[in-house]
């Protein structure tokens, strides 16, 4: 007996020690953890969790949940990189991206402006660089004979765009946002074309032109539809012509010429004021054209004359309205040119509405309401007079050249509205 009772007792012993074996392949059990460790390990736990669930949101997926026996290490899947931003990119915030092709745009010594020219393949685009200083005050001007190169403006270190391809302008002016690089991109339609790329920018210190100021002025929401617009093909040459040869003047002084799909206006006299008008002859008007300088100097003018003549009516008069190339007007009155008899009506002024330099556009609208004429440059008024002296007849084109050599601007656009008119 006293053998069988230590032989349980020896069973027991052996049983009881068994139940304190880890279980295979798994953890420490519960009843091994103290109170201290387990409260630890809760708090662990929540952190884990927490990481895991942040994790999850950075990271757009859920990521796998770790074994009990491993460590949670959490790392965030990155966001895909942003792409580059063209030139004509619309975001306001981008990488910086660089243009390695990029041709730099020189400026000579003490100058603020400069112009590039080359030829551009249809559909091509070319990127020029320059840098400027936050600030200052950058004018872009593109010419392109029919008028279709396109400029993007953007800041190569933020891709902020400026101005977009898409928005289909050829000029661009304004502050610059900051110290970079600037790409100024030029896109050709769809044939080959020339282009003249004109950049100004106001010396770092200097202060800036005011901006123009006033409401936008725009005659088609006043008036609606014009009364008339020239096409511009030379389809209306005849109204320009001489009823006598029926050929545009070509003389010692002035030269008229269609060519495409605009009227190019040369002065052939130095500080010579000439004219040549058309036959409409409207009484009370407003009166718009768009100008392109192209290589304009110093006070070379552009503009039109109004109120004149009948055709061989053995007088000369009108009323004219000028911008020179740097940026000035000139409102005068012309009471006779043999001998020369002209009354200032404005004497040349300056005006931050009027775009400055070669290769600039700028358009030039007048309204003529009884003795009552207002002037206005890109649809902002510059000046009003009042004159009853002329109260109607022709209106053409007016130039003078102040340098040497023939001075040649054209015009792209010429409507009139009449007022009064239902």
């Amino acid at each position: 007996m006293k053998k069988i009772t230590v032989m349980l007792i020896v069973l027991l012993i052996l049983t009881l020690s068994a139940c304190k074996l880890p279980a295979p392949g798994g953890g420490i059990p519960a009843i091994e953890t103290t109170a201290t460790s387990g409260s630890q390990s809760a708090a662990a736990a929540t952190a884990t969790a927490a990481q895991a669930s942040e994790a999850k949101a950075s990271a757009g997926k859920v990521q796998p949940s770790p074994t009990p026996t491993q460590p949670l290490a959490v790392t965030a899947t990155p966001a895909p990189p942003t792409p580059a931003a063209l030139p004509n990119a619309t975001a306001t915030s981008q990488p910086q991206v660089t243009y390695p092709q990029a041709k730099r745009v020189e400026f000579k010594p003490g100058s603020d402006s400069a112009t590039v020219e080359g030829v551009l393949n249809g559909s091509e685009t070319l990127v020029y660089v320059l840098t400027a200083k936050k600030g200052q005050t950058m004018q872009v001007d593109v010419w392109s004979p029919n008028g279709d190169v396109i400029l993007a403006v953007s800041g190569a270190s933020t891709g902020q765009a400026l101005v977009s391809a898409a928005d289909k302008k050829d000029t661009w002016g304004g502050s610059l946002p900051q110290d970079q690089d600037y790409y100024l991109s030029l896109t050709a339609g769809n044939g080959q074309t020339s282009y003249a790329l004109t950049v100004k920018i106001s010396p770092l210190g200097s202060t800036a032109a005011a901006a123009p100021s006033g409401t936008l002025f725009d005659p088609n929401a006043t008036y609606g539809k014009p009364k008339y617009e020239d096409p511009m093909t030379g389809g209306s040459l005849m109204e320009w012509a001489s009823p006598e040869t029926g050929n545009l003047p070509d003389n010692n002084s002035i030269k008229l010429n269609f060519k495409d799909g605009k009227l190019y206006v040369t002065g052939k006299q130095i500080d010579f004021s000439t004219w040549w008008f058309t036959w409409h002859s409207p009484k009370d008007f407003y009166l718009e054209m768009t100008f392109d300088t192209q290589q304009c100097l110093g006070s070379d003018a552009y503009g039109t004359i109004f109120r004149g003549p009948e055709h061989l009516a053995g007088e000369s008069y009108g009323y004219v309205a000028a911008f020179s190339c740097d940026g000035y007007y000139w409102i005068f009155r012309l009471d006779d040119a043999d001998p020369w008899d002209a009354k200032d009506l404005i004497s040349w002024a300056k005006s931050d509405a009027i775009k400055t330099g070669a290769n600039a556009q700028n358009v030039l609208g007048v309204r003529a309401e009884g003795e009552t004429l207002t002037f206005f440059a890109n649809g902002y008024q510059i000046a009003q007079v009042t004159d009853d002296e002329y109260s109607q007849g022709r209106f053409g084109v007016f130039v003078r050249s102040s340098e040497e050599g023939d001075y040649t601007y054209r015009i792209k656009k010429i409507a009139y509205w009449l007022l009064g008119e239902k």
